[in-house]
């Protein structure tokens, strides 16, 4: 894992840092608050991995879950789950398969859902928790597929797409929770498939998207509720198709992508409340299309990719709000005094926390980032990361490593590495302090490092 902080140039990597590194067990006491806020966050995959994209974030925007490929798992695409505290973990397989994604993370970050391929090769949604592990929900009236895109809150309520052996083994939205287990939504007006793409925080208003018998089988944006069932949301100006993507907390808001046709169909990412209808959130500079993904708990801020007219019609993450427009996730740092450097480029941005302020996401270069402004963030790496770099530039005896559990969170490798410009030099020096007189060890120990670097 590599950080980035509001002066970046992406030739340093953790690696490379790391080989400057000199620490010692000294009585200093240091500080690095220079590095208060960590505003973007780019992993790479799983032990060494060449890829990996988040899909979804928290509440608070701490957790974050995704895909990754996995080194240590003959390059398998594989679920994580990440956090500032343990960084990117793999959820693992089921039961002896070979594929795992993770969609979608309830509120406090406890429950992760998403699909994979048991040992027969079978896909089946699954919910995982850190006691249980990777479960599978089963199947629909035994059809031979179901796939969870998102869940509640609490975790008790998943959503997706299954096959119904009742019905053809045709697609269908579904609806699942311990006490009723996979239930069908069924479709619009007898259309052909339906899938079920997001849930509201109590579970009780669920979106995604229907084909409507009533309309030749074009794809629909639906509403459902147990009171009112699935109800299309209708399209934008005319146009022939539109897919819900994401709900807020109270189910008000819903958003998407529907055809334009006031733009020869074109795609546009819309955001709907029964209010308006549904109203295309626009594109960037002049770009081809947009599509909407997520939207946050009031319903006020809403994600998602678009092109980019201004940069050769790109992809790239926006963020929409009734005052700033949609603007590139990119612009947004800007605007508010971030800077990361014109080599990294977002590609789609796919989750928001509660508050908006937090946004994940995948880069061009296929890694995943994690964007936040005036939220969570440190600006350190990791303790793990930290433990495993010093274990692995000095003949560091075990107990000094953990002694150094105590203090780590103030020298590892970073503090200047991240403020200069392309063609200079660094060094620097940091440390910490701290006191431990656990069993018979009496007092202080210390911290210090010395770096230098070239970008």
């Amino acid at each position: 894992m590599f950080k980035l902080n509001r002066k970046y140039t992406p030739p340093f990597i953790k690696k490379q840092l790391l080989s400057c590194l000199i620490a010692g067990v000294l009585g200093l006491s240091f500080s690095h608050s220079t590095l208060a806020t960590d505003n973007l966050v780019v992993e790479e995959g799983l032990n060494g991995g060449r890829y990996s994209i988040a899909y979804a974030i928290n509440a608070d925007g701490s957790i974050a879950v995704g895909i990754a490929e996995d080194a240590n798992a003959n390059n398998a695409t594989t679920a994580f789950r990440w956090s500032e505290a343990t960084g990117m973990q793999s959820l693992g397989m089921l039961n002896g398969g070979n594929y795992s994604w993770a969609n979608h993370v309830n509120a406090d970050g406890s429950v992760v859902v998403g699909w994979a391929r048991d040992a027969n090769n079978a896909e089946r949604a699954f919910r995982w928790t850190d006691a249980t592990g990777m479960q599978s929900l089963g199947v629909l009236n035994g059809g031979d597929l179901s796939v969870a895109y998102a869940v509640n809150a609490n975790g008790g309520v998943v959503v997706g797409v299954a096959r119904d052996g009742s019905d053809g083994n045709a697609a269908r939205a579904f609806r699942w929770t311990d006490a009723t287990g996979m239930q069908s939504l069924r479709v619009l007006n007898g259309g052909s498939s339906s899938s079920a793409n997001g849930v509201n925080a109590d579970g009780s208003v669920v979106v995604g998207m229907t084909r409507d018998g009533n309309a030749n089988d074009e794809g629909r944006a639906f509403r459902w509720t147990n009171n009112t069932g699935m109800q299309s949301l209708g399209v934008l100006n005319s146009g022939n198709y539109s897919d819900a993507r994401g709900v807020n907390a109270d189910g008000s808001v819903v958003v998407g992508w529907a055809g334009d046709g006031n733009a020869n169909n074109a795609y546009r990412a819309f955001r709907w409340t029964e209010a308006t209808g549904i109203q295309s959130l626009g594109v960037v500079n002049g770009g081809s299309y947009s599509y909407a993904t997520a939207v946050n708990a009031d319903g006020s801020v809403v994600v998602g990719r678009t092109r980019d007219g201004d940069a050769n019609n790109a992809n790239r993450a926006f963020r929409w709000t009734e005052a700033t427009g949609m603007q590139t996730v990119e612009q947004w740092l800007s605007d508010n005094g971030i800077t990361i450097g014109d080599s990294l480029h977002t590609s789609k941005a796919n989750g928001i926390n509660d508050d908006g302020n937090v946004v994940v996401g995948g880069l061009d270069n296929d890694r995943f980032f994690i964007a936040r402004v005036g939220s969570i963030g440190t600006g350190l790496t990791t303790l793990d990361d930290a433990n495993k770099s010093l274990a692995s530039t000095l003949d560091v005896t075990a107990p000094a490593l953990r002694s150094a559990d105590l203090l780590i969170n103030g020298a590892h490798s970073h503090p200047m590495s991240r403020h200069i410009e392309a063609g200079k030099k660094t060094v620097w020096l940091a440390g910490d302090w701290a006191n431990d007189n656990h069993n018979q060890r009496d007092g202080s120990i210390g911290i210090t490092e010395f770096g230098a670097g070239y970008n």
